[in-house]
């Protein structure tokens, strides 16, 4: 074929590229990308950070969503009508990367962007799973058996999603009266105390299905308790007996 043929493709090529580019500029003026898909980023947030993540905006085109001291950050890059999610979480210092492009979003109604965030998350909730499973499975052999690395695990967990909740209730007290404030964070931890005692079963059921040893419910309550008592023991001064 003659040079022109591949020169005018060529053009053609570059002329829709640039006009999409200029068409994404278009589609943030007045907002940001964080903005331009807030529904996701909420229920990302809400998913991945019990709500606490932040936005880091690296460019016009990109930003992070994170939260500090996590083991997971979410990457959003919008180019040419299309959003790209790349998706970083960590287990045990083992990391993984989930990506996923979703096509054609200039114009994602707040249901779309519901629907699309719910994909997102079903595939990533399986892939922690089976990236769980594979890093146990590919450990060196432990010191103390895996079941107990596993309990280990659990419990870093239930500290972590309760110091989240304590300190978001404590940011969203502010407005009450500061002897309020104890009041609050304690009924808090009361309410996660229960779910998780109530929440026993389904825990038992995960572990059984990674045919894995674990404690009975009675042991299960008393870490619970012992989880509780010392998170809650960061944000409340209990008097000496």
């Amino acid at each position: 074929k003659p040079p022109f043929y591949y020169f005018s493709r060529t053009t053609v090529i570059l002329y829709r590229f640039f006009t999409s580019l200029n068409k994404d500029n278009y589609d943030l003026q007045g907002q940001s990308l964080s903005e331009k898909f807030q529904v996701m980023v909420n229920v990302l947030n809400d998913y991945a950070f019990n709500g606490n993540g932040g936005v880091t905006t690296l460019d016009k085109r990109s930003f992070n969503l994170y939260q500090e001291g996590q083991n997971q950050i979410i990457n959003f890059l919008y180019s040419t009508g299309h959003l790209n999610i790349t998706w970083k979480y960590k287990y045990f210092q083992k990391e993984f990367i989930h990506e996923r492009q979703f096509t054609d979003v200039r114009n994602l109604s707040i249901f779309e962007q519901q629907r699309l965030s719910e994909i997102l998350i079903k595939e990533m909730d399986t892939k922690i799973q089976n990236h769980k499973r594979l890093v146990l499975k590919h450990a060196p052999q432990p010191q103390i058996p895996i079941h107990q690395l596993r309990i280990v695990a659990v419990r870093q967990d239930m500290e972590s999603k309760l110091r989240d909740l304590l300190m978001k209730t404590l940011k969203d007290a502010q407005q009450l009266p500061e002897l309020m404030h104890g009041v609050v964070v304690m009924q808090a931890a009361g309410n996660f105390s229960k779910n998780l005692k109530d929440n026993y079963p389904e825990v038992r059921q995960e572990m059984e299905e990674l045919n894995e040893e674990f404690l009975d419910e009675t042991e299960f309550n008393e870490m619970v308790d012992e989880v509780t008592t010392s998170v809650l023991g960061e944000f409340i001064e209990f008097p000496l007996k």
